[in-house]
């Protein structure tokens, strides 16, 4: 009878702890589920405002491929105000005043350029360094319009302000221009960038005929300011 009632205490005992661990493991998996909803709760709210913020971004845009060694086209995404003037001292950034245009010496691929005994025409004169990438978009500027208007009484002097260069470093970029009235060189006088007084690439000079420096420009210039100082110029253009 004793063993009868100790196996029988004994029951309600492990009943007692059986049922004690189901209520604790029914309350741990409730707990768990509820920071499972909460942390879901935090994930959607948090990608919702990363996309509301998304959406006041600007879209991504790919930079166009080009093979093009000038680089892509910057021309304005407007039209430009007609550009009216009436003549070059009125044409804006112009700072030439018609002084007698210093000599100078140029070395060129086929031999040497000298000012004073080789000028024609008008010579737009660009001196730059190879490499500089403002000037390669002047230069393919100039290009645009020359070639478009074969008949102006005009030379272009691409000239390299670095005298240990060897004039053919223009040759890479001279065959992609195909307006016959380029002039590629380097410059031979020392004293060149003084009597010039050139303080920063992109600068721009034309020297008349009778060899006065008429058009002065410390920037750089559009398709459309080449088009004017062309017209200014030539009578036939």
């Amino acid at each position: 009878m004793k063993h009868v009632l100790l196996f029988g205490l004994l029951g309600l005992i492990f009943a007692a702890c059986t049922s004690g661990n189901n209520e604790t493991s029914a309350n741990v998996a409730v707990v768990h589920t509820a920071a499972s909803a909460t942390l879901d709760a935090q994930a959607e709210l948090s990608s919702n405002t990363q996309e509301d913020e998304r959406a006041w971004l600007p879209a991504p845009s790919k930079p166009a491929a080009t093979t093009d060694i000038f680089g892509p086209a910057l021309h304005p995404p407007y039209t430009p105000t007609p550009f009216v003037v009436a003549n070059l001292d009125a044409f804006p950034g112009n700072v030439a005043s018609g002084e007698s245009a210093p000599d100078f010496t140029a070395r060129l691929a086929s031999g040497t350029y000298v000012l004073s005994r080789d000028q024609q025409g008008y010579l737009l004169l660009f001196p730059t360094v190879v490499g500089c990438g403002e000037c390669m978009f002047g230069i393919r500027e100039i290009a645009t319009v020359v070639e478009a208007n074969p008949q102006i009484d005009l030379e272009v002097l691409v000239m390299d302000l670095y005298a240990r260069d060897d004039p053919r470093i223009w040759d890479f970029i001279a065959e992609r221009v195909t307006p016959e009235n380029f002039l590629w060189g380097v410059v031979w006088s020392e004293q060149f960038t003084l009597d010039y007084e050139i303080l920063s690439l992109g600068t721009i000079l034309l020297i008349d005929p009778q060899g006065n420096l008429i058009f002065r420009s410390e920037n750089p210039l559009a398709a459309f300011h080449y088009e004017k100082l062309f017209e200014l110029i030539s009578p036939d253009y």
